[in-house]
């Protein structure tokens, strides 16, 4: 019950968020606030997951696969978070903004709704969605899961509504910078030889206990396979916000933002 009531109210904030954007469009799209949003994502991740693993990696003979993952960023969403905060701080003219904020949102997006299901150990008591530690910090063994995902879903969706560029063009740009991201990962994972947690790049991540079981219970566990599938849904998911929620946000038709555009 609690659960369904969360994400109603998630819902709600996206609403407000979208109208307090254009409210406050030209502080968030000032250059000296998004390096303080910047900075804040970037040192709260350092801080509670990548400094740690760092040093586990550092001064560990035979780190652990998730280590080597966690060090190298060989995990999508991580990496987007990593990606989105070094663009707001040196992406001066916001030409690359539009590419990562979709992006982020999507990586975000996608994860923040199954969070009952892949954090069931933890919010199976609907009173653990109100503890705060669980929140800001995480579990001990997955430090900052919720808030990550929380913070790209919603410095996503601002900078993507605050930056109308979204051209068809992006979708193929994102796609190939998701090629060549894979292309990192498969190296990093060879070189290491990294056994799990790299995006769906490696056989355990599609097992039984892996991060993608539930789609390797469906498609098997061909690496090469599932991450073309992996492309091609993702770039599915950036079109379809290119064809439907864009148009409803930027059009000076839209009920939900009419005054507001003529205010920008």
């Amino acid at each position: 019950m609690y659960i369904s009531l969360f994400f109603t109210a998630t819902f709600s904030f996206f609403i407000l968020i979208v109208l307090i954007s254009y409210k406050f469009k030209e502080i968030l799209l000032n250059h000296a606030s998004k390096i303080l949003i910047g900075i804040f994502m970037l040192a709260y991740f350092s801080i509670l997951r990548w400094v740690p693993n760092i040093k586990d990696f550092i001064n560990n003979e035979n780190p652990s696969s998730i280590s080597i993952s966690r060090t190298f960023l060989l995990d999508l969403c991580p990496a987007m978070f990593v990606a989105l905060s070094l663009v707001l701080v040196f992406d001066f003219k916001n030409k690359l903004l539009p590419y990562f904020s979709v992006a982020a949102f999507i990586c975000g997006f996608i994860t923040y709704i199954f969070v009952p299901i892949t954090e069931s150990y933890v919010v199976k008591d609907s009173s653990s969605l109100l503890d705060y530690k669980y929140l800001f910090i995480g579990t001990d063994a997955n430090k900052m899961y919720f808030m990550m995902h929380y913070q790209l879903m919603l410095f996503g969706f601002i900078y993507f509504i605050l930056t109308p560029k979204f051209k068809l063009i992006t979708l193929f740009n994102i796609s190939t910078g998701l090629f060549i991201y894979m292309l990192y990962v498969i190296f990093i994972s060879r070189l290491y030889n990294v056994t799990q947690n790299a995006t769906g790049l490696v056989e355990f991540d599609w097992s039984e206990y892996g991060e993608y079981s539930v789609l390797g219970s469906k498609f098997g566990n061909n690496i090469w396979l599932n991450s073309f599938i992996y492309i091609i849904v993702f770039s599915i998911l950036c079109l379809l916000i290119r064809i439907s929620i864009y148009p409803i946000i930027f059009t000076k038709k839209s009920i939900l933002l009419k005054k507001e555009l003529k205010k920008i």
